[in-house]
């Protein structure tokens, strides 16, 4: 498939995506931090740095995972948080398309 592209059309895979981070809301410590006047939840992970963007209750987790889907489709680097009654949306601050993307 990688082989099939040429390199001067500077095609892009759009149907490959890497696979979702998922991690246990129990194993994140949360701090709150400062960005263009608002306050955000943020993550310290794998030497990354994260805010939380969508935090929703569990049985909208299908739903926030089509987002997150969407968002690794735009070239941004996502994970997911869960529990059993809440599942949370993180972008990396230094590796995102826009900064700081919105809810819809």
């Amino acid at each position: 498939m990688l082989t099939n592209l040429r390199k001067d059309t500077g095609a892009v895979l759009r149907s490959f995506i890497l696979p979702l981070e998922i991690i246990s809301e129990s194993v994140i410590q949360p701090f709150k931090f400062w960005l263009d006047g608002n306050l955000w939840d943020g993550l310290h992970f794998r030497n990354e740095f994260y805010y939380r963007l969508k935090e929703q209750p569990i049985a909208a987790w299908g739903m926030l995972q089509r987002f997150a889907n969407g968002l690794m489709h735009d070239g941004a680097d996502v994970l997911l948080s869960v529990d059993d009654r809440q599942c949370s949306l993180w972008v990396n601050l230094r590796k995102q398309c826009t900064a700081p993307y919105t809810e819809e």
